[in-house]
């Protein structure tokens, strides 16, 4: 602590702006909060709580099932089931770690396009957008992730008017190791103005033959097999 001359008087001090002792000892201890605090609190990783909705799910035909009911909430009038074998080029991608992702997958079609609220829904773990709409079976909600039985990644692309921009692809990535800029905040990432990503990036969209499935209005779900590349890495499953 400094202090000023004794011939100044307190008067011209105090008019100069001057602290008095204690004010300059209270502004001193009264540092910002942050400086004495840092982030606290329980949490839960993103890939343990899949592990815990899994635990719930049998790998068996219940997986189908799921999409089949979150279909038919979406009142869809069209479904179709498409094993992909193939492995897709690997240049052109949004990234090198995107390669993992252009191997065999399973496709799921209907003709119906995702609502906002079934976009902010997807990304609720145990929630969805059915809220508490009795009538539904399982839009979206936490059914939906038993498809992490079969995937580490998986992603759609949907299609229709009420889709911002047209169309849009959405991914999910907990393991944040295969989408650019993924994180624990935001473990996934959605892209807008499609058409202009195909140019630059036409392999990342012909895996989901649109061209094919596709219609004015659908959803393609694209979900990356768990081949043994992914299961030496994968913290939701070995299998």
């Amino acid at each position: 602590m400094k202090f000023t001359h004794p011939s100044i008087s307190f008067e011209i001090a105090f008019c100069l702006g001057i602290n008095t002792k204690r004010a300059q000892k209270v502004d001193e201890l009264s540092k910002p909060i942050e400086m004495f605090s840092k982030d606290f609190g329980q949490h839960e990783e993103l890939v343990t709580r899949i592990r815990r909705i899994l635990s719930g799910y049998p790998c068996d035909v219940g997986v189908l099932k799921e999409l089949l009911q979150n279909a038919d909430d979406a009142k869809a009038s069209e479904m179709h089931i498409v094993l992909d074998y193939n492995y897709h080029e690997a240049d052109n991608l949004f990234s090198d770690s995107w390669i993992s992702l252009q191997g065999p997958s399973l496709l799921v079609y209907n003709d119906s396009s995702f609502s906002e609220a079934d976009i902010k829904g997807i990304q609720r773990l145990g929630i969805g957008s059915k809220g508490d709409d009795p009538t539904k079976t399982g839009q979206y909600g936490v059914g939906f992730n038993a498809v992490y039985h079969l995937t580490d990644v998986p992603s759609f692309l949907t299609k229709g008017k009420n889709v911002e921009t047209g169309e849009i692809l959405c991914i999910m990535d907990p393991h944040c190791n295969f989408v650019p800029k993924a994180s624990p905040e935001s473990p996934g990432r959605q892209y807008f103005q499609t058409e202009v990503l195909k140019k630059d990036h036409p392999n990342v969209f012909k895996c989901y033959y649109e061209h094919l499935l596709m219609k004015e209005c659908g959803t393609i779900f694209r979900l990356p097999l768990r081949t043994n590349t992914f299961s030496t890495y994968s913290k939701i499953s070995t299998k």
